[in-house]
């Protein structure tokens, strides 16, 4: 079978709860092999340059999260309200993934992107199914909604091949890639 490389980052609340060790058994454990890692600190350029989305997604986003916080008036939210709520979305975010180091790593195996998809569970923990590694958190939608925060959810994965090649390109140079992932 064709070996696949995909993207994983453990986020600072994987790191900050002593779970790493524990994340890397469970990709470990799944026949698939960590070529590449390293421990970074991002910076808020480095999430809004990764995570950043176009004006679309903040304008769904932002009215979707404005719906649910009961902020959205039909006669006087406009599509610029709504953006920069989107917007405020990627600086929670950002206010997240920065206030402690994060460790990617480039996992290489069989069917790899779903093999991790499937260990990893959805991105909202309180939903992710026991086992998996978001369920070792407590998170929900709603508590980061009401506590006007990101969604801390333990790990970030790739969702598809080509997902992930851009996201190890961003992370480790050319000749890493070169020299790790043969």
């Amino acid at each position: 079978m064709e070996k696949e490389v995909t993207c994983c980052i453990l986020k600072p609340d994987c790191l900050e709860n002593g779970w790493l060790e524990l994340a890397i058994d469970k990709i470990n454990q799944t026949g698939l092999f960590i070529a590449m890692s390293k421990v970074i600190i991002l910076t808020t350029d480095q999430v809004f340059e990764f995570w950043g989305k176009d004006e679309a997604w903040y304008l769904q986003k932002g009215m979707q999260r404005m719906k649910d916080n009961d902020l959205f008036v039909e006669d006087r939210t406009t599509r610029d309200d709504a953006i920069a709520f989107g917007k405020g979305i990627i600086n929670q975010l950002a206010t997240y993934l920065t206030r402690g180091p994060v460790m990617v790593m480039a996992v290489v195996g069989p069917v790899a992107v779903q093999k991790i998809i499937e260990i990893t569970g959805p991105t909202e923990p309180i939903s992710a199914p026991p086992g998996t590694i978001r369920s070792w958190s407590t998170d929900s939608y709603e508590q980061a909604n009401r506590a006007n925060r990101a969604l801390e959810n333990v790990i970030h994965r790739s969702g598809s091949q080509s997902e992930a090649a851009s996201e190890i390109a961003f992370f480790f140079t050319e000749e890493e890639i070169r020299s790790f992932i043969k």
